[in-house]
Order: C-alpha cells, then sequence, then structure tokens
C-alpha cells in the first residue's frame, strides 16, 4: 500500500505488481474487493495477482517486468520460497534496484499452527536464506531488526565487491 501511495505522489508514475496466491485468507480473492480496498486508500496503481510466484514466472505480465526499482519479499516464509521468488525477481531487477525481506531476522516452527494448509504446521525460515545471501561479496545486505526483521539487499557490483575486497586486504595487512 505504501508503495503504491509513493508511486502515485512520484511524479515518474509507476505500478505495484502484487503476488499473493491469498493461502491464509480468502480476502485477495475477490477482485472487486481488493481493487475496491486499494482505492479506498488512494492506491489505485497496484495490480493484485491471485497466482503463487511459481505461476506468475509463467505469465505474459511476468515476462513484461523489466528495470523494477524495488520488490518486496512476503509470502510463505520458508527458505526455498524465498529463494525461488529471489531468483524470479533477480534478472528483472534494475541497475540500482533492490530487495526487501520480511520476516527475515529470526527462525520460527508453530507448535501445531496451520497457516498455509491444514496438512502443515507453519514455518518461518527466511533467515536462512539471507544468512546465504551475506556470503556474496558483490551484495550489500542489511538487517533492520525490528519485530521479526525486514533486509535491504542491493547487488553493489563487481568493481564495488573488489575494491571492498582490497581495503579489506590492505586493513588485514596492516593489522587495522
Amino acid at each position: 500500500m505504501v508503495f503504491g501511495k509513493a508511486l502515485r505522489d512520484n511524479t515518474e508514475g509507476g505500478v505495484v505488481s502484487f503476488i499473493d496466491p491469498s493461502l491464509a485468507d480468502d480476502f485477495w480473492k475477490d477482485r472487486n474487493r481488493v481493487q475496491g480496498y486499494f482505492e479506498n486508500y488512494g492506491a489505485n496503481n497496484i495490480q493484485h495477482y491471485l497466482m503463487t510466484t511459481q505461476e506468475f514466472v509463467e505469465s505474459h505480465e511476468y515476462q513484461a517486468l523489466d528495470n523494477l526499482g524495488i520488490v518486496f519479499i512476503d509470502g510463505l516464509h520458508t527458505e526455498e520460497q524465498v529463494h525461488f521468488d529471489y531468483e524470479a525477481f533477480e534478472c528483472k531487477i534494475s541497475e540500482n534496484g533492490l530487495f526487501l525481506f520480511h520476516d527475515s531476522i529470526s527462525i520460527y516452527k508453530s507448535r501445531g499452527r496451520r497457516l498455509y494448509s491444514p496438512e502443515q504446521s507453519y514455518e518461518r525460515r527466511v533467515k536462512y536464506f539471507i544468512d546465504k545471501l551475506k556470503l556474496n561479496p558483490q551484495l550489500q545486505v542489511l538487517d533492520f531488526p525490528f519485530a521479526k526483521g525486514l533486509t535491504l539487499v542491493r547487488n553493489i557490483g563487481t568493481k564495488t565487491a573488489d575494491l571492498i575486497g582490497d581495503i579489506n586486504g590492505i586493513k588485514e595487512k596492516n593489522n587495522f
């Protein structure tokens, strides 16, 4: 919602592509109710896709996406799904674009709580994927430790990563 309103107020415009298959509740299944919800807040530039990321990447809408500024990932919360989401949009992000991951600084496994499926207990394992991203010197990864966490990830590129490596090598050599 905030991104939609910010883009509306920005003179450059923009659209939010919101992908949610409505696994946790049925709210997002009613197209008119969803559109009315966004319009009520003045965010009529949000396009909702009632599907999973796996379904969305097969769509014409996905194929048309390019040069994305922000990708916000807040979904199934498994390590596997967040990995899929990241890889699906990594090729679509702009040079200065960034990823935001929600629920990203702690691990949680419910004892009996069923959120997405009656057969499976709810788990939050986004942190495991974030920890792997932190190992990549071409990525800048910043955790915001509020509530269950928000992590910003952006590609700083090979040249910047090499420069950081050079600086770290100088520090080690000079005992800094």
